[in-house]
């Protein structure tokens, strides 16, 4: 029974980890779309400022709405910041009461050998354990802007930093 135990603390401790990359994934996609938000915002100051000038107006006050409402955005991408990091800086689980008896904790970026269970650098191709082959595991390649080069995050249709198109 014991074994079944440290199976089901495994098994909560990977949940656990994909649940909060799930949850930083939601937030860093939130931060992107406010991001790009106030880009709108700036965009639209500088067309009415523009506009302004050229019919020889004043151009401070018209403004202060969309001031305001970059303020808000900026607010949400702090929040977000803000969770993201108490994400990371969580205390990991416990460790089962005996390692070398456990299946080895998951972590992210290291493969687990189907074989023995033993953790092994990406870039394995052999378990370090046992000497089994390993299954590659494909990393998705992270999109980016055409125009500028900024990383995309999933989900994000425009360049949060040059407004292009993302592909």
């Amino acid at each position: 029974m014991a074994f079944m135990d440290k199976l089901n603390d495994f098994t909560k401790n990977v949940g656990d980890k994909a649940n909060d990359v799930i949850e930083t994934t939601k937030l860093n996609n939130k931060i992107s779309s406010e991001k790009a938000a106030i880009v709108d915002l700036f965009k639209q100051i500088g067309e009415r400022s523009y506009a302004k000038y050229a019919a020889g107006e004043a151009t401070d006050s018209d403004n202060s709405e969309l001031f305001a409402a970059i303020a808000t955005h900026s607010a949400t991408i702090r929040e977000a910041e803000e969770k993201i990091k108490a994400i990371k800086e969580a205390p990991a689980a416990a460790p089962a009461a005996t390692p070398e008896a456990a299946p080895e904790t998951a972590n992210a970026s290291l493969v687990i050998c189907p074989a023995c269970g033993k953790q092994n650098q990406p870039e394995a191709r052999f378990c370090c354990g046992c000497g089994g082959k390993l299954e590659a595991v494909e990393q998705p390649k992270p999109k980016t802007c055409p125009n500028c080069g900024t990383a995309a995050e999933e989900g994000m249709l425009f360049c949060a930093q040059c407004g292009t198109k993302i592909e």
